[in-house]
């Protein structure tokens, strides 16, 4: 598509038609390097930022080991208050009963009985302390090599950037699950399979300090969803595991973590996300075209595929697009023209919404199809281009 002018990024020396300036260097820098980070800005004192963002992780780090360990406290205490409480009750009983004349040897038998409880109770202390233990040792090996990652997104033009902290140790973690499922009489369904990427307990408790970012960050619940949906398609695509074929299925996390991935694992972090936001979400898995996109429950007529009586629009993950817009171009396969297997992830909330982005991706379609276009029309493209943030492949 031709363009009115071509001007540089500062940074990549790459011709772009939208640069931004950047108001503490006064460079100008495309999409990619808008982000003082991306563009190492000279107007920064970068060795300050780095203080101050390992003070704030530690704190972090060192608030969420005092009220983890606040909880496991908590846990260790209510099993041994509930011994000693039941002992009290058992002696309280014992010593309300009418006494034979056999007093002493009564009283002995008693006494070993209170004797064996005692041991008992030291058992279960044991134990319970020893637990305790095992599962510190285990959160303080997820907590391990502390990073910041830095995420950005694109909200009706305007972007916007999140740091978020991942650990290495439960990177680590996560990277060493077995891949593979053996099984003889009974395995499990190709479902159970995909969900399990979504559903990994461990990784929960780490990414929801995300969503919670996400969720802060707009009052409008469907607006959360755009936020979402824009810095998963953002992460940058794995074209080198791809083209090596080194890909290891991450875990939704390992995508954090690495900040890369390919539709399959950046479909996986997306459901998981707007899952925690309270929406329905399917996965639908294009096994003839391998490739895998996410469906959000939404109104029928603005709707991609009705699933189990509900109504699902379209949600690609491997590049920036518009909700709803499915007649994308991919590599190799052209657009996606088989019927996909869909596995549901969670009932929840319609996007309401989304009539927004249907109107928008119909006229996205419609200039997209010019080579040449007229300037009034020209500019109409470039602002849906500029409120989503596309990325266009001039090649």
């Amino acid at each position: 598509m031709k363009t009115p002018r071509e001007t540089k990024c500062d940074y990549c020396h790459v011709s772009s038609e939208f640069l931004k300036r950047c108001r503490r260097c006064r460079k100008y820098f495309c999409l990619y390097h808008i982000g003082l980070a991306e563009h190492n800005c000279k107007g920064v004192d970068w060795e300050e930022v780095r203080r101050k963002e390992q003070e704030r992780m530690e704190k972090e780090l060192e608030g969420y080991k005092r009220s983890r360990n606040i909880e496991l406290l908590l846990d260790a205490t209510v099993p041994v208050i509930a011994v000693v409480l039941l002992s009290f009750l058992l002696f309280l009983f014992l010593y309300n009963q009418p006494q034979p004349e056999e007093l002493p040897q009564i009283l002995l038998d008693e006494n070993k009985t209170f004797q064996n409880e005692t041991v008992i109770k030291n058992d279960i202390e044991l134990v319970i302390q020893n637990e305790t233990e095992i599962e510190i040792s285990f959160q303080e090996k997820l907590t391990a090599s502390p990073k910041n990652s830095t995420f950005f997104y694109v909200l009706r033009g305007e972007t916007w950037i999140i740091r978020y902290a991942t650990y290495g140790g439960l990177n680590s973690y996560l990277a060493s699950l077995s891949r593979y499922y053996y099984c003889y009489d009974v395995c499990p369904t190709d479902e159970e399979i995909v969900l399990r990427f979504v559903n990994e307990p461990t990784e929960r408790e780490f990414i929801l300090p995300l969503v919670e970012d996400i969720r802060s960050r707009a009052d409008n619940s469907d607006d959360q969803v755009r936020i979402a949906v824009s810095m998963v398609q953002h992460i940058p695509y794995d074209y080198e595991g791809f083209e090596t074929d080194t890909l290891t299925n991450r875990y939704p996390y390992e995508v954090l973590y690495d900040n890369k991935g390919v539709c399959g694992e950046k479909s996986h972090l997306l459901a998981f996300i707007l899952k925690e936001l309270g929406y329905g979400v399917v996965l639908f898995d294009f096994e003839e075209e391998s490739h895998m996109a996410v469906g959000i429950r939404c109104p029928k007529k603005y709707s991609y595929i009705t699933f189990t009586n509900n109504s699902y629009c379209f949600i690609e993950t491997a590049q920036p697009a518009i909700i709803t817009e499915y007649k994308n171009e991919y590599v190799g396969v052209g657009q996606l023209t088989s019927t996909p297997d869909i596995y549901l992830v969670s009932d929840g909330n319609s996007f309401d919404s989304v009539e927004e982005e249907y109107l928008d991706a119909m006229s996205w379609r419609a200039l997209s199809g010019s080579e040449v276009l007229p300037e009034q029309y020209y500019y109409r493209w470039l602002k849906l281009k500029d409120k989503y943030g596309l990325i266009i492949d001039y090649g």
